[in-house]
């Protein structure tokens, strides 16, 4: 692996958990931008993506684990778990030229959503809807490493205190991308670079992390999402429409 991947791949991870300290989200769809481009394969990029993703959540569920419902979040587990499972190996067997698409039309839609839709689209928090949006969460995460918007959806409609909605969301996240990235391992998706990245991307998440907070007070996070939620489109219209 070249010096400049491994470069370029620290500078990703450095920003994306930056961004995630400041805004509260934006690791995942940052480094689902842009790691395709670097190490092109989008594969490998949803396997690392996840990984790291998990670490980012892992430190915010601990901090409002006192405030989450488990009766909640078990259906969504289920849901996710199911779905995951089938999607995984789906991914390993789709064509990659189909998978970046696909990824595009996913960065696009969530574009929309995040800029037009989030915080208004509520929903009854039934075992029905819990199921669907569980495993649409387990699909995009196993296909793009992108489970936030559905999962967005069910635990702001459950929910009943900004803590509650925290601690639902990263422990959905982090029990879920734990179980996808074991069901990878058993399939063989994590090789020699797949585990070097994660290895160098961990310490990097963590110098992001620091980043992040001694810069907290200087940005315009409002600002920052709506550069973010662009960005989103224009990378989802390149992927989309690449020869």
């Amino acid at each position: 692996m070249q010096a400049v991947t491994i470069a370029g791949f620290v500078v990703i991870c450095l920003a994306g958990s930056t961004i995630q300290s400041v805004c509260g989200f934006g690791f995942g769809v940052l480094v689902m931008m842009l790691l395709p481009w670097l190490l092109h394969s989008t594969l490998s990029s949803v396997v690392i993506a996840s990984f790291l993703g998990m670490s980012t959540s892992l430190i915010a569920a601990a901090r409002y684990r006192r405030f989450i419902s488990w009766r909640k979040v078990l259906l969504p587990l289920i849901g996710y778990f199911a779905i995951s499972t089938l999607s995984v190996r789906l991914s390993a067997a789709i064509d990659e030229q189909v998978i970046r698409r696909l990824l595009g039309g996913a960065l696009l839609v969530m574009s929309g959503y995040f800029l037009f839709f989030s915080g208004r689209v509520r929903i009854r928090p039934n075992p029905g809807s819990a199921l669907l949006l569980g495993g649409l969460a387990g699909f995009m995460s196993a296909m793009f490493s992108m489970s936030g918007p559905p999962l967005s959806v069910y635990c702001l409609s459950a929910s009943g205190s900004n803590e509650e909605y925290l601690s639902m969301m990263q422990t959905l996240t982090v029990l879920g991308t734990l179980y996808i990235n074991a069901v990878r391992m058993a399939s063989g998706m994590f090789g020699r670079q797949e585990i070097l990245l994660c290895a160098i991307g961990v310490v990097a998440v963590y110098l992001g992390t620091l980043i992040g907070k001694r810069i907290f007070s200087r940005l315009d996070a409002n600002a920052l999402r709506r550069a973010i939620y662009l960005l989103m489109a224009v990378s989802g219209l390149i992927l989309l429409f690449e020869s």
